[in-house]
């Protein structure tokens, strides 16, 4: 992942286009650092987060969701490593502008949903796959009724289809839809306009927008993937969700 900071703007740039930029142990905790980073310099007033190639972000790498072998190691990636960035991205008073370039895929999805505004290229699209793998979108599930999105949750995690740029603006999942050449442009724009005003104000606005998911929705969260891993993962469905990625197929530890 990289950073850069221009004036009173930091851009986080996922930097696995290789991987469709999905997030591994390593991304986690560079969001998580660099998001805190941001927020200690007094001369920062916003954060964009992009990514590099055709896709915005894939969601967890399979392969660091199949590494964990155990519980424990369960926990301690989503509950010790992945959680914590979500957490820095609901509760640090620097607004998180996305640009979404390109697809969003579970985990994409719920990066995308953590963000304060959030603008998609018109051919972007955002899909849970979740159950196909045999886990589910635990993050998303967790945060959407604090956020209005029960019914979208339902939606995208039931039925596993992508939903377009445009349905994801109807449904409050994104703020603004640009064509696809002025997508970068379009995010300098809003980005001029939120850097304009004053640091502490901004940060007390989104301070009481998120009260809810601050205060029940990451809660929600954090039991929603402490149920994933005690009982969802490491059962037949996932082992043999994970083995259609992976084409691993020897049996989980407990």
């Amino acid at each position: 992942m990289k950073s850069m900071r221009d004036g009173r703007l930091v851009t986080l740039t996922l930097g696995r286009p290789n991987k469709l930029n999905a997030m591994d142990a390593d991304e986690w905790r560079a969001l998580h650092h660099h998001i805190r980073a941001a927020e200690d310099d007094q001369n920062v007033h916003a954060i964009v987060l992009r990514a590099e190639g055709r896709a915005f972000c894939a969601g967890n790498d399979i392969a660091a969701m199949s590494a964990c072998r155990t519980r424990a190691q369960a926990r301690a990636y989503f509950l010790d490593t992945m959680l914590p960035a979500f957490t820095a991205m609901a509760t640090t008073p620097l607004p998180i502008i996305a640009e979404v370039g390109g697809m969003a895929l579970g985990g994409g999805v719920e990066l995308v949903q953590f963000c304060d505004l959030a603008v998609a290229a018109r051919s972007a699209t955002f899909r849970l796959p979740e159950l196909r793998v045999g886990v589910w979108p635990t993050v998303f599930a967790g945060a959407a009724p604090y956020l209005g999105q029960r019914r979208l949750a339902q939606r995208l995690a039931l039925t596993a289809r992508p939903i377009s740029a445009e349905e994801a603006r109807e449904a409050d999942l994104i703020t603004h839809v640009a064509d696809d050449a002025d997508l970068t442009a379009t995010v300098a724009e809003i980005a001029a306009e939120v850097t304009a005003g004053a640091r502490g104000a901004t940060g007390q606005a989104k301070r009481f927008a998120n009260r809810a998911l601050v205060e029940q929705g990451l809660p929600a969260v954090r039991a929603a993937l402490e149920t994933m891993v005690e009982q969802t993962m490491f059962t037949a469905e996932y082992e043999a969700g994970v083995s259609g990625f992976t084409g691993r197929r020897e049996p989980a530890d407990a």
